[in-house]
């Protein structure tokens, strides 16, 4: 039977190692594990009984020895390649074994390889193979991020990552076991994983130090994406140890986390769940089984998931989340809140359809959980309520169906914030607002029961309950619902400042808009009799519940607040009913009285409670009091019967509360004085009043009985009822003598009832003697001694009183006392007095003073002369009836005197427009119309502004009064005033003053106009000239109508009008008048604002106008004028806010292209406003462009709309501010465009990376050309301006692009990328380019591979560029894409590098091309193992390339290779080399020479079948002239001769030694002294390889050249001197040939010794020091080959000369060191002969003198001379 071959080698090995001592086996086990392993791949059971039987030899040997190493590296390379799986197994134990043998560095090597397709290994194999990572995981080295996939191989497959990761995650949830229950397999874990973990961890402490050093590399990022360690650091946050928590939770704050990332969302659901059978799927094992993570690790689950819209869209996942959270066994307080948070925000984000679907569920499970929380307290129990209720009102926002007829819920809620304790009520508070806009479209028999429960709510007294009632009243039920009114003016006086607020709001009409109610004056109020009743009602019942006082008298059912907020309400609702029926209130008043009166009883009860000013209820009362008066006047006598029983109360209300009260309550009593008996109850009272007026009796006494007398006196006079004369003379006394009290208070009341009792009639006393002018007034003790013209007088001396109200009180007096008496005799003084106070500075006197002038001259006829209280029930024929005018002669005076009078003339403006607007209708007034205008045009260009405001609203009040044809001539005359901008001219007396003081100088340009020439402008362009008038009223502004007086002069009937008219201009007005509200002049602007104001709602406009202001502004930013420009600017950054994209679809390009325009302007304000106009834009198209924000179709469409202008106009703009803006917007886009910026990621990055140069600080542009003298080399500014162009935006943006690469837009980007590589111009966009192409491989190769070719047939010709960063970074770049390629695209690659490399004479293409194959070898090893025969002989040939840089890229491109030996791809290289021969390059021949010799070296006899091919080419190249380099063949055929030296001494070779001697001889003979020296090298090395043989004399044929050589003429010293130092090294190099060729055989030894020891003897002395060391060296090679009989006595003395000489040098230690050796071959070689006997003494002679030369020397030495003496003749052979 025949022996199995493998069982008996198996066998050897056995002995081999079991004969092996400790010291040997390291040796076997290194050279014999490997191939022992790999025998388990044959498929015979002996044999592999046989391995394991050595192998278990070997662990008995190998285990007690830990220093005993494994053969690492070829157990690794096994284990990856062998494909039998026990082979592997047995591999990899003993590469465990191993791998804790290794240092640290060495464990690190292994660990990709291990790695690599770790995803498909065996679950047992992983296990062992990460076990071994653990032991150095924190210790890996973290490269770049473009190097992350080159150093880590394993990270290319997902899968690696995720089998690794999942390993880590098993190791930090493992906790040590229990010791009481040691089978508990922790949370989170199935026990199988549990197992394979602590199977290899022995202790706690080992396991925390596993957990540190996995969180430790994950923390450094990059070899592991950040997002998906994130659950990793999640559970490490809440493990046992607190080092491990720290580490955890520093690395989650550290992190940017992307809360959608899938991958992560669903690892975090895994977690949470544990293992989950499928419906229909088969169990799970048992032991396969994953527990979900304990409690605190849901919570920290849940707890992310709360930042993730991911989560909350992952239907049905999110749900289980949540019901297992509340409902589940091992929930707690803590898990159910975060659960509660996580609905709470799933309500929030959830999409629709997902809301739909899970919505019902968990609003029933909510619902159910606050059903069970229902008795529970305390805190934890609180904020789980508080959780929940804010969820379900979320819900509800999303869901509103669900809740729309289910008034169950919203009971609920208000029953339970009634009920919850008060930390609660604030989460139902907010939970039931949310719940609102739900039953905003209810039912109205739901919305009824709504207001029942909010009314109950409200009864119950809670703030929370009374506000969230009030919020739905306010939301639920229109403004003009009766209960909801009265509900919200209870708690109008509510302690709690939001529930106070929220009345506030309800009493104001409102509509419901928007989730909230806005306001909205159109709105109709609760009808008047409706509300009456109710509060009535209300009120009574009240007043059943409420005790009377200890007075006995019945308190009030309202605070005094709520009580007024009643009463005011009441009178608005009363207004706004009559008003609904087109009645004035007089009428209403009327009808009610006919048809409801006892709506009107009621609201005199309600009135009654609360008229007592007294209990601190003042302002009640000033209230109630109001709205007495208000019915008295309108209907006095239905009303008066309500009071008059109470005249006598009444009466005492003018002696308390505050003055405003009692001036009131003195007008009510006078208006029931008529209807009082005279006799018996008026006079008394006046009689009581006048003797109260007396100083002594104190001021409230005084007050009150003033204006008792005041508003009595005066009624009865207007409704002609006779008073005793007596009693009003002596009234006018008092009051006479009251005029110029010290007490403003009384001094007015005083001035105001004497008007008031003069207002209707003459004053029953004497019109008196005219006075002297500057004669005062005394006080006057009797009657007799007052006439009109005396109180007059007294009256006008009040004019020039300091205070202004007594100055405005008597001015309103003295025009009352003129409509009393037309024809009075003190009219003249009466005038001359009010024109006095011209000269006063204060504008409310001038009205007031105004409105006086107006009575004088209109008499009743001017409306100043209407008291709308006391004079409502008169009829305007009563009131025409007592008129008799004098206008005409006070406006002549106005005209002549004070107009043209600077001091004058504000006051005179004012006075006019008093008189135009209160006297419109007078025929004086309308006879002087024109002349009129033309004062007010006059004033329109005054310095002065309030003059302009005023001059403008003149012109307002004259164009209305006036007939049609008057009107066209205004018109007519006022734009010619306008357009032309000249002053009118007035006539000027002697006596007037024309100009102000400092006003002289000034340029009388007519520049004041600007606001009403650019109002002219607008009416021109309207074709309605007289619209100036609407424009003028309008725009006025000043604050001057917002004071008491000027208020009166509100042109609101006007604007009504003109609103009207302007309707249909509306459209083309509005842009302009916009664009003119921000105009720079201020005046224009305030101006333009109020028109507008006025004629629109400012907060709508911009909605309701805005594709007419957009054009409007659009044109305005090209305007030529400045001020239009800088106001278009301003005015479209307003306008754009809050704008969506319909709004500017069709101009958003176009608004772009002009901010840039403008944003270049020449005016420096027009810029600002252009910068701001920019911000705004921004804004807004990053809003726009974000689908978040906008719908995708709208955003895709701004996206393209914005991104293409941008890239190209926007960056290449020659304004750097402009390339910034654009850059700074299109990183904006990018940031938020999400996946709407996927088709514009090739245009983006095409543009962006040729912005990288362009937008390059132009400092680098002067740097290149002054680099030498900065001391900067061009390599240094290169990778300077690299590092500046890396941190702009552009590469943020770039970084973004990436992301949304897919492969709908894949082969446009790599077109447009291809174009940047052909044709960009400038270093960073070159390298920007190179850059982001690694990049797009690392992270978007799965699209990157169908065009990969394409896009490295571009980068191959892009690093023939020349500047080296720019090779470098294309080179990178094709790396990584080659990476990615098929094997023609690598094969054609190669090919093209070779070309490049190739072209010798260029050094830059041969950089790259070295450049390059690094790069392809470190990125894109795997794709070249294909190739390996074309790129391996390339590299190998291109290691000897003449220029340092390239031959070291090309040596580390070899070692990445790791092919080790050439020998594999020898016949390759030499191919490869035989072409580079051919070449006519002298370069690649002097490459091919060096490679050949060095690939010789390497592989020494397998040369051998090459040989005759490979000397063929070499002998080839020798003949002809001698090149630069030629000397490298010599040195190969030196290699190839020591390397192959049996083929040459074979039979049948083509080349013998000694042909190949006399070749290499011949080319000695050349006369080039360096190639000389070479070839003398190389014929040196190989008489080296051949001397070994004895058949052959190799001397005698090249004696004569060595002859040659050493016998030349010494060179001259004139001559190069490159050839002296080359001669003597030939010299040497002949010597030492001499050595290496002397024959051993002594034959031919007899024949040439005595010639050579005569050329060694001859130049021993006389030649320089290294030609002396070759000679001695020479000397000792021949000794020990030379027999020692040759050697005679004259032999003798020429070799012990030639040593002596060189033992007795004095100055070159080294020929002395060299002599000794001599001595020493010499007595060595002649041992046993009697050679050197006679010549002993004198040797020793020689020696001793060498070694008093040299000290070192004298060991040896005695040695020597030992030697010599101890060899006696006796020993000598015959």
């Amino acid at each position: 039977m025949t022996a199995n071959p493998d069982i008996e080698l198996l066998d050897r090995v056995l002995q081999r190692i079991a004969l092996a001592d400790d010291a040997q086996l390291q040796t076997q086990i290194s050279s014999l594990l490997v191939p022992v392993l790999c025998k388990l791949s044959i498929n015979d059971e002996k044999v592999r009984g046989k391995v394991l039987e050595v192998l278990s030899h070997i662990n008995k040997r190998i285990k007690p020895v830990p220093s005993i190493q494994l053969p690492m590296e070829g157990l690794v390379e096994q284990f990856l390649t062998n494909e039998s799986t026990m082979v592997q197994n047995l591999t990899l134990i003993y590469i465990d074994m191993g791998f804790t043998r290794l240092s640290l560095e060495e464990k690190i090597s292994y660990v990709p390889r291990l790695l690599q397709d770790i995803a498909k290994r065996s679950q047992s194999t992983q296990d062992t193979i990460l076990h071994m990572v653990l032991l150095v995981v924190e210790k890996l080295p973290i490269p770049s991020l473009e190097e992350r996939e080159i150093k880590y191989p394993f990270l290319q497959d997902p899968a690696n990552i995720t089998v690794i990761l999942d390993f880590f995650m098993d190791v930090i949830l493992s906790q040590p076991p229990n010791s009481k229950t040691p089978d508990d397999v922790p949370a989170g874990l199935s026990s199988k994983s549990y197992k394979r973990i602590m199977s290899k961890i022995s202790s706690h402490d080992q396991l925390k130090e596993r957990k540190a050093a996995i969180l430790d590399l994950l923390a450094r990022g990059v070899i592991f994406p950040e997002n998906l360690t994130v659950p990793i650091f999640l559970v490490a946050s809440c493990d046992t140890n607190h080092n491990v928590v720290r580490k955890g939770e520093d690395a989650l704050k550290r992190f940017r986390i992307d809360y959608e990332n899938k991958q992560t969302i669903a690892k975090l659901f895994s977690l949470f769940q544990g293992t989950q059978d499928r419906q229909g799927a088969p169990a799970t094992a048992l032991v396969d089984k994953v527990s979900p993570v304990n409690p605190s690790v849901r919570v920290k689950l849940v707890n992310f998931m709360t930042r993730s819209v991911e989560a909350a869209n992952l239907f049905p996942q999110t749900l289980s989340i949540i019901f297992e959270s509340v409902y589940g066994e091992t929930s707690n307080t803590k898990l159910k809140s975060a659960a509660m948070a996580f609905v709470q925000w799933v309500f929030r984000h959830a999409g629709d359809a997902q809301l739909e679907a899970m919505g019902p569920v968990i609003l029933s499970g909510l619902l159910k959980f606050l059903d069970q929380l229902k008795e529970s307290q305390g805190p934890d129990a609180n904020e789980l309520k508080r959780f929940a209720y804010v969820a379900i009102g979320l819900l509800s926002k999303r869901l509103p169906r669900l809740f729309s007829e289910d008034l169950a819920i919203i009971t609920t809620f208000f029953t339970s914030l009634a009920a919850e304790e008060q930390s609660v009520k604030g989460s139902i508070q907010d939970g039931l607002t949310m719940l609102c806009s739900a039953y905003v479209k209810s039912t109205p028999e739901a919305k009824e029961h709504i207001m029942d429960l909010v009314a109950k709510s409200i009864d119950k007294g809670d703030y929370q309950a009374k506000f969230v009632s009030l919020f739905y009243i306010n939301r639920l039920f229109p403004f003009d619902n009766v209960k909801g009114r009265y509900l919200c003016l209870t708690l109008v006086d509510d302690s709690k400042l939001e529930v106070k607020e929220e009345a506030q709001r309800g009493l104001k009409p409102y509509i419901y808009k928007d989730n909230d109610i806005i306001p909205d004056s159109s709105q109709p109020y609760p009808d008047y009799t409706t509300l009456v009743k109710e509060i009535h009602l209300k009120t009574a019942e009240k007043k059943r519940t409420i005790t009377k006082s200890s007075t006995g008298k019945q308190e009030i059912a309202y605070s005094p607040r709520v009580y007024e907020e009643i009463l005011k309400f009441l009178k608005l609702t009363m207004k706004a009913s009559a008003d609904a029926q087109s009645k004035t209130l007089k009428d209403y008043l009327a009808s009610l009285q006919e048809k409801d009166s006892d709506s009107l009883k009621l609201q005199i009860e309600l009135i009654n409670d609360a008229f007592d000013p007294s209990g601190g209820k003042a302002e009640l009362h000033d209230t109630a009091s109001d709205l007495v008066l208000q019915l008295l006047s309108l209907s006095p006598k239905f009303f008066s019967s309500f009071y008059t029983p109470m005249y006598e109360d009444i009466s005492t209300f003018l002696y308390q509360g505050r003055n405003e009260s009692r001036v009131l309550c003195a007008k009510i009593l006078g208006i029931l004085s008529p209807f009082v008996p005279v006799d018996t109850v008026v006079i008394p009272k006046l009689k009581q009043f006048l003797a109260e007026m007396l100083e002594i009796i104190g001021f409230d006494k005084q007050f009150g009985a003033i204006n008792g007398v005041s508003y009595v006196i005066g009624r009865l006079v207007q409704e002609g009822q006779t008073l005793p004369t007596d009693i009003v003379q002596k009234a006018l006394l008092e009051l006479y003598n009251l005029l110029d009290n010290p007490n403003i208070q009384l001094a007015t009341a005083a001035i105001q009832a004497v008007g008031n009792i003069g207002r209707y009639a003459a004053l029953p006393i004497p019109d008196g003697d005219k006075l002297e002018t500057k004669e005062k007034t005394k006080k006057l003790e009797a009657v007799e001694g007052l006439t009109k013209r005396v109180l007059v007088q007294r009256l006008v001396e009040q004019l020039s009183n300091s205070q202004a109200k007594i100055v405005e009180t008597a001015a309103i007096a003295l025009g009352h006392l003129s409509l009393g008496d037309r024809d009075a005799v003190f009219l003249p003084e009466l005038l001359d007095g009010l024109y006095s106070t011209g000269i006063n500075k204060n504008e409310e006197i001038h009205f007031t003073v105004g409105e006086a002038l107006s009575c004088v001259g209109g008499g009743w006829n001017s409306d100043a002369a209407y008291d709308p209280v006391m004079d409502a029930h008169l009829s305007v024929e009563q009131r025409a009836a007592k008129s008799k005018g004098s206008m005409e002669a006070i406006l002549n005076v106005i005209f002549t005197k004070h107009i043209t009078n600077m001091r004058n003339r504000a006051a005179a403006c004012v006075w006019l427009l008093s008189i135009v607007k209160n006297n419109s209708k007078d025929p004086s007034v309308l006879s002087q119309l024109p002349k009129i205008q033309s004062v007010f045009s006059f004033m329109l260009s005054d310095d002065d502004e309030v003059i302009q405001e005023i001059a403008s609203r003149g012109l307002v009040f004259v164009y209305e009064i006036g007939d049609e044809k008057m009107k066209d001539e205004l018109v007519s005359s006022l734009m010619d005033t306008l357009s032309t901008g000249k002053k009118q001219t007035l006539k000027v007396e002697g006596e007037t003053q024309l100009f102000g003081e400092g006003t002289l100088g000034k340029a009388p340009d007519g520049s004041t106009l600007n606001t009403y020439k650019e109002l002219c402008s607008l009416a021109s362009e309207m074709g309605k000239p007289e619209m100036v008038y609407k424009f003028m009223n309008l725009a006025s502004h000043h604050t001057l109508w917002n004071s008491r007086k000027g208020a009166a002069f509100a042109t609101t009937h006007i604007i009504a009008q003109a609103q009207e008219q302007l309707k249909p201009f509306l459209p083309h007005l509005v842009p302009k008048l916009y664009r003119y509200s921000f105009d720079p002049n201020p005046r224009v602007s305030n101006s333009m604002k109020s028109i507008l104001n006025a004629l629109t709602d400012t907060k709508k406009i911009t909605q309701d106008y805005f594709q007419p202001i957009l054009k409007e502004l659009l044109e305005g930013m090209f305007n030529p004028q400045w001020r239009v420009r800088e106001g278009s600017c301003s005015a479209l950054s307003d306008a754009l806010q809050g704008k969506g994209f319909d709004d500017i679809k069709d101009v958003f390009e176009d608004l772009w292209y002009r901010c840039f325009r403008v944003l270049d302007d020449v005016k420096e304000s027009v810029r600002t406003a252009a910068l701001s106009l920019m911000k705004t834009l921004s804004g807004l198209t990053t809003r726009l462009c974000d689908p978040s924000q906008s719908s995708p179709e709208k955003g895709q469409h701004a996206i393209k709309i914005a991104l293409p202008f941008l890239l190209q106009k926007g960056l290449v703009n020659p304004a750097e501010d402009i390339k910034k803006i654009s850059l700074n917007q299109i990183l904006k886009i990018a940031k938020v465009g999400g996946p709407l910026l996927n088709p514009h990621v090739p245009e983006l990055v095409g543009v962006l990376l040729e912005g990288l140069t362009s937008l390059e600080p132009a400092a680098f542009s002067y740097m290149s050309f002054h680099t030498q003298s900065m001391g900067v080399s061009e390599e240094q500014l290169e990778q300077a301006r690299v590092s500046v162009s890396s941190l702009t935006p552009m590469n943020e943006t770039l970084d973004i692009c990436i992301k949304h690469v897919d492969e709908n837009n894949i082969e446009d980007l790599v077109t447009r990328l291809i174009d940047t590589i052909k044709t960009g111009v400038g270093l960073p966009t070159k390298v920007g380019a190179a850059k982001w192409i690694s990049q797009l491989t690392i992270t978007k190769s799965d699209v990157l591979k169908p065009l990969v070719g394409r896009l490295s047939n571009s980068l191959v010709l892009a690093v023939k560029d020349k500047s080296p960063t720019i090779r470098k970074a294309y080179a990178n770049a094709l790396g990584n894409v080659v990476r990615y390629g098929t094997d023609k695209t690598a094969k054609r690659i190669i090919d093209k590098l070779v070309e490049y490399y190739s072209q010798m004479e260029n050094e830059d293409l041969r950089s790259a091309s070295a450049l390059s194959i690094l790069e392809l070898t470190r990125r894109a090893g795997e794709i070249l193992k294909t190739v390996y025969k074309d790129v391996i002989p390339f590299i190998y040939v291109g290691r000897h390339d003449p220029v340092e840089e390239i031959s070291k890229n090309f040596k580390e491109a070899w070692g990445e290779c790791a092919v080790g030996s050439p020998r594999l791809y020898l016949r390759e290289i030499i191919e490869f080399s035989s072409k580079s021969m051919e070449s006519s390059s002298w370069i690649l021949k002097k490459q091919a020479g060096f490679t050949l010799k060095d690939l010789a070296e390497a592989v020494g006899s397998d040369m051998s079948p090459h040989l005759d091919a490979v000397m063929k080419m070499l002998v080839d190249g020798l003949p002809g002239r001698i090149w630069n380099g030629k000397e490298s063949l010599l040195v190969a055929i030196a290699a190839l001769a020591t390397s192959c030296k049996e083929q040459f001494f074979k039979e049948n070779s083509t080349l013998s030694p000694k042909n190949l001697v006399d070749l290499v001889v011949a080319e000695c003979k050349k006369k080039d002294r360096e190639y000389k020296r070479h070839a003398l090298t190389s014929l040196n090395t190989i008489l080296k390889s051949f001397g070994e043989d004895e058949t052959h004399d190799f001397y005698s044929p090249i004696a004569s050249t060595l002859r040659e050589v050493i016998e030349e003429e010494d060179i001259k010293e004139d001559a190069d001197p490159k050839d002296k130092p080359l001669q003597l090294l030939a010299r040497a190099a002949a010597f030492q040939i001499i050595g290496v060729a002397f024959p051993k055989k002594s034959q031919f030894q007899v024949e040439i010794l005595p010639e050579v020891l005569g050329m060694l003897g001859t130049h021993a002395v006389k030649s320089v020091w290294n030609v002396r060391v070759e000679i001695l060296q020479s000397l000792i090679r021949i000794l020990k080959r030379v027999d020692p009989s040759h050697i005679d006595a004259d032999r003798l003395t020429t070799i012990l000369n030639v040593i002596y000489s060189a033992l007795e040098d004095a100055k070159y230690s080294v020929i002395r060191n060299a002599g000794l050796d001599a001595i020493t071959t010499l007595i060595d070689v002649t041992e046993g002969t009697p050679t050197l006997e006679p010549r002993n003494a004198e040797i020793i002679q020689h020696l001793n003198a060498a070694a008093s030369l040299d000290s070192t020397f004298h060991t040896q030495v005695e040695k020597l001379k030992t030697q010599l003496v101890d060899h006696p003749a006796k020993k000598h052979k015959v």
